[in-house]
């Protein structure tokens, strides 16, 4: 796989997971589709619709949060050789949903 330019966004489907997150972890933006959990509440906010994670390093990652309108505190950490990454799901996920398409 090609390193990404830092930032560089690329969807990735359900089971790409070790994809995505070489691409998050290589300093791209991870777009990865998530399971549709409709009614699971993360965060204070219920699901619903569409759903991805997206990975990336933190800083890029929150850069990348404030530009799709995303809280900072939303922001789940790292962990199990995983980058950081933001549930997105609702609204914003039906944005990039029909970006990915």
């Amino acid at each position: 796989m090609p390193l990404p330019k830092t930032g560089e966004e690329r969807v990735f489907g359900l089971r790409d997971i070790e994809a995505a997150v070489e691409w998050a972890n290589a300093g791209g933006i991870a777009i990865h589709r998530s399971r549709n959990l409709d009614g699971e509440v993360i965060g204070g906010r219920r699901r619903f619709g569409p759903a991805f994670r997206v990975y990336g390093h933190e800083a890029t990652l929150r850069r990348w949060g404030r530009k799709h309108h995303l809280q900072p505190g939303w922001m789940q950490e790292a962990g199990r050789n995983r980058p950081p990454y933001f549930h997105v799901f609702g609204a914003p996920a039906g944005h990039l949903d029909r970006a990915a398409l």
